[in-house]
Parts: structure tokens; sequence; C-alpha cells
């Protein structure tokens, strides 16, 4: 396996690849754990997944025109802050979008780090916790999407079809490199986290929440500064949930 090309972009370092199984399989190998430790961030970016995954065990689908990359960061083995990248992430990415459709669409985040134009996905991200690195498993639709019996979907230059690859991945490169280095600065709080909250889909809507062992209808009640969410059941309770996918009415 050749890299297509190996470029440093605004801090990053790309490699870009035709063909791979999983750029997290890609991201986890020592070559780029150490060049991640030694160098600085990188992205691998891939025009093709064979085995892509997504979160939950699914398949993470890969099609011809659309961005699948993984962005790796060193991360001390027992920072704290590591799960708050997630909602890192998904500000950057919102961003990413809005600026690149512009007033075309209404883009919301979808807890916890999905994205969404005019209530379709056109973006989800994993993040895989590595022993000395974090790796955000990213993918935007930019050329198609896939048909999912689950949840619409949507694509970018559905909306705004002169935008190039070149320029998705340089406003992902600039607006993750932005939130990342505020991150560092100040942590989530006190402006990540109000921002994410502010561009949240669902507060009281009737929803599902479904985790890997169980499903809860109710009432989307509240995110907590954590970003955990809280459930108003019928039976008036209240639970919160940390980790879990949320079904729309």
């Amino acid at each position: 396996m050749k890299h297509a090309s190996a470029y440093v972009l605004n801090g990053f370092t790309v490699y870009l690849y035709d063909r791979v199984s999983s750029t997290a399989d890609m991201a986890s190998r020592d070559e780029f754990q150490n060049l991640v430790r030694n160098k600085g961030p990188v992205i691998i970016v891939a025009k093709e997944q064979t085995c892509g995954r997504g979160r939950f065990g699914k398949t993470w689908q890969t099609l011809a025109g659309n961005l699948s990359c993984n962005i790796v960061f060193a991360f001390g083995p027992c920072s704290k802050a590591r799960f708050q990248v997630s909602f890192v992430m998904a500000v950057a990415i919102f961003e990413v979008i809005k600026n690149l459709i512009g007033t075309k669409g209404i883009v919301l985040i979808k807890w916890p780090n999905d994205i969404l134009v005019n209530g379709a996905k056109i973006a989800g991200m994993l993040i895989d916790s590595l022993p000395h690195t974090l790796s955000v498993g990213l993918g935007i639709n930019v050329d198609r999407s896939p048909i999912l019996p689950s949840y619409p979907t949507t694509y970018i230059r559905s909306i705004a079809p002169s935008v190039t690859d070149d320029q998705v991945l340089y406003c992902v490169v600039e607006k993750v490199k932005f939130w990342m280095e505020v991150f560092q600065r100040e942590g989530i709080m006190p402006t990540i986290i109000p921002l994410w909250k502010s561009r949240l889909k669902g507060i009281g809507e009737r929803v599902i929440i479904r985790t890997p062992i169980d499903q809860f209808c109710g009432v989307l009640w509240d995110v907590s500064d954590a970003g955990s969410i809280s459930l108003r059941m019928d039976n008036g309770c209240v639970k919160s949930f940390s980790s879990g996918e949320i079904i729309f009415g």
C-alpha cells in the first residue's frame, strides 16, 4: 500500500490513500502513532474504505466523492479531557458545513455529534481512544449520500454545487485547528458547550433513545454541561444518558 500523496496543511500532516480497509485501522498503526506524538496532528484520508466502521458496530459507508478520514491528536493516556473532544469536533464540523453551504440550509447538531442539514444527516464522527492519541473518524457527504431506511441523508453538492474537495478538506483543517486551540486554552467552558447546546436539535421534542441493550421513549428534556442528555419518560421519571442514539419522531 502506497501513499497517493503526503503534505502539510495548516500544521496537519495529510496522508491521502486511494483505497484502505479503514482509516481508523490505519490511524492505530505504530507509524502514525509515533508520527503524531513526535510531529503533531495527522489526517489520514481515503478515497475508498472497504471495511469502514461507525458507531455501535455499524458499517461506515464510503461513497466515491465523499470525505472519509481520521484526524489523530496526541493525548495523555489518563487525560480527563479525552471525552470532551466529541463536543469540540461537533462545533468545528458544524461550522465547516455552515461555511460551505452558507444560508442554503438549516444546520444543526444531532446528539452527540452528527451534523444535519434540513433534518438530514450530512456528516458524522466516531471517537477512538488510543493509548497515547485520540483518533477522530470523520465522514462528510460531499458528492453523494447513502440511501438508508432509518433516517434521511443529504450531501454538500446537492445544496452548494460549486464546492470542491479541496475546499472541504481545507475548511475541516481550519475549523478543527481553531476549535482545538480554543479547547486547549479554556476547556469546554465557557465557550464550546454553550455553542454546542445552542446548535443542538430536539430539546422539547418527543424522541426514542436507543442504547446497545434497550430503548427509551419520552421528551428530550435537557443537556448537561458535560454533554449528557436527560429524557423525561412517559411515567414522569427523568433519565440521563451519556451515550446512545436519538431517533426523532
